[in-house]
């Protein structure tokens, strides 16, 4: 249980969602992140995209 707190604010790798979830990372969430890339690129904060996309990377 104590590990499990641990973990609460870490993003998940692929391996780790496989074993959590037993598959692949969930299509919506790797939509909304595109999604959201997409808005902070029509923004115009590279940045946040740029962060995004990595998450989405390391995700998905």
């Amino acid at each position: 249980m104590k590990n499990q707190f641990l973990n609460l604010g870490k993003t998940l790798n692929k391996v780790e969602q496989q074993e959590i979830y037993g598959g692949k990372p969930s299509e919506r969430r790797c939509d909304r992140l595109l999604r959201r890339a997409e808005r902070y690129l029509d923004n115009g904060n590279l940045n946040g995209a740029d962060r995004v996309l990595d998450t989405y990377d390391r995700i998905c």
